[in-house]
């Protein structure tokens, strides 16, 4: 019986630090940006800012348009206020409106462009805190060496039985630039893309 009781105290103090621990850190641990709809995500540091973002990259292949979109989660149970706004490197800053949600759990936006994007969330009385995160529309472009007819040309055919052909071209890697949002310095996104 013993040992029972002292595992009873013992799992009673573990809460109590555990409680105590989390209303130390605060409730703004928890809320974040997410894009489920988005190709790859790549971590992005800054030069002057201390804290990473987020870089959400939606592949555009084909020449179909695909624009970003970015979801929001409140950092509590509870309803929030979500506004979002664009980075505008002239006005060095989140100064362009994209949109607002008042008094609800989660937001999202659509049909965005390359850029940086904020969130402010706030409930009025003991939240108010903003996320950062960057979308980049991918253009990877693929290219073939081909006659003005749009045919392979005649000697990168390797057999007569037409069993392999040799083909010349390339890849273009897209580039992305982000900003520090304290120093506003223009920084260059070493884009990794393996093909």
């Amino acid at each position: 019986m013993k040992i029972i009781s002292l595992n009873k105290e013992l799992l009673y103090r573990t809460s109590i630090l555990l409680l105590f621990l989390v209303s130390l850190t605060g409730s703004t641990i928890f809320g974040q940006i997410t894009s489920p709809q988005a190709d790859a995500v790549k971590t992005l540091s800054y030069t002057t800012y201390t804290n990473e973002s987020q870089l959400f990259v939606f592949y555009q292949s084909d020449g179909n348009y695909r624009p970003g979109s970015l979801t929001a989660t409140g950092p509590a149970a509870g309803s929030f206020d979500f506004v979002w706004t664009k980075y505008s490197p002239d006005a060095d800053g989140f100064t362009i409106p994209v949109a607002a949600e008042i008094s609800v759990t989660g937001s999202t936006v659509t049909a965005l462009d390359d850029g940086g994007y904020r969130v402010q969330v706030s409930n009025g009385v003991d939240v108010d805190t903003s996320f950062i995160a960057w979308v980049m529309l991918n253009n990877l472009v693929v290219w073939t060496e081909k006659t003005a007819d749009g045919e392979l040309e005649s000697f990168r055919s390797g057999c007569s039985d037409g069993n392999y052909i040799i083909v010349a071209g390339g890849v273009d890697i897209d580039t992305f630039y982000y900003y520090d949002p304290v120093s506003h310095d223009s920084i260059l996104y070493q884009n990794d893309f393996d093909i």
